[in-house]
């Protein structure tokens, strides 16, 4: 199997045949390794990936995305099913100049939230947005502890370890000569603590965001929104909330248009499954074409000169 350069969402798109076994790059069973490696199914990819995009493209040309309201609760996890649209939500915006007149207003997602370092060198932290989502301030912590907390290091040597029973064996040990100190990439284990610390949960999003935020950074001035709201980073978003509630349905819906739902080499959900999870990050990869930027986030013509 190729290795794919984009990965689909380690907590968002919650695959329909599975209970918490999220869609990615890899990760398949053997049956299903055995699927995708046939040739009929491998020749289906472009095609589906052309459909799917263009549905996508149709479906949120005219979405609407909003920050979410201060006092939402935690996500729970997404209903599984095939052709389940995402859900369309309407706010009462009272006109302060006629009290009798409200005005309803469709809205289609939220604005998914963003990992802090990524907000701080986007160059440097596109996997974060590539093969990440967001969608409470507990998925942010548990990210910045699982991805980006430092390595354990001597701090004699600045020797880095896998874990820290190894780093202890070996400061105790004694046997290392002190070395220039060096920068180490990540957050220290004192701020991940003082982040979990700090984290109240009767203040709204925003604020825990930015509690978040002036622990890692005390020194940056505060960023003005911890939501994904522009440009690439608003599609990435959308493609996943869409392809989460309707890309099973436009698999489905492809390979009935093809005819390959009565064929007997293409059948039943496992397939539907298999290609629903090889799709997302390729369609990632085309928000990203689609944006004028390369896998790092780049524009094209930028990359093209150096």
């Amino acid at each position: 199997m190729s290795e794919c350069s984009f990965s689909s969402s380690d907590n968002s798109a919650t695959d329909p045949d599975s209970e918490g076994d999220d869609p990615s790059c890899g990760g398949f069973s053997d049956n299903e390794y055995a699927l995708y490696s046939r040739q009929s199914l491998q020749e289906l990819i472009p095609g589906l990936l052309e459909f799917s995009y263009l549905k996508f493209r149709i479906a949120t040309a005219s979405a609407r995305y909003v920050v979410p309201p201060k006092d939402r609760l935690p996500p729970r996890k997404r209903v599984k099913t095939v052709k389940l649209r995402p859900p369309s939500r309407c706010f009462e915006d009272i006109n302060e100049s006629d009290a009798q007149l409200v005005v309803v207003s469709r809205v289609d997602g939220y604005f998914h939230l963003a990992c802090p370092l990524y907000v701080s060198r986007p160059e440097k932290y596109q996997s974060c947005l590539k093969e990440h989502d967001f969608q409470c301030i507990e998925e942010i912590i548990d990210h910045l502890g699982q991805n980006h907390a430092e390595p354990p290091y001597c701090p004699t040597c600045w020797q880095t370890f896998d874990t820290a029973k190894d780093r202890d064996n070996h400061v105790r040990s004694m046997t290392c000569k002190r070395c220039t100190e060096v920068s180490m990439d990540g957050i220290n284990e004192f701020n991940i603590m003082k982040i979990k610390k700090r984290d109240k949960l009767y203040l709204n999003e925003q604020r825990r965001w930015l509690r978040i935020w002036t622990t890692i950074f005390p020194n940056a001035k505060p960023h003005r929104s911890p939501y994904l709201k522009y440009g690439v980073e608003r599609t990435v978003c959308m493609a996943r909330d869409y392809w989460a509630s309707r890309g099973m349905g436009w698999v489905a819906e492809y390979l009935e248009d093809k005819g390959f739902l009565d064929s007997r080499q293409l059948t039943g959900e496992r397939v539907l499954s298999v290609l629903w999870r090889l799709i997302l990050p390729h369609l990632l990869q085309s928000v990203y074409v689609d944006h004028g930027l390369d896998e790092k986030g780049t524009p094209r013509n930028q990359s093209d000169a150096t």
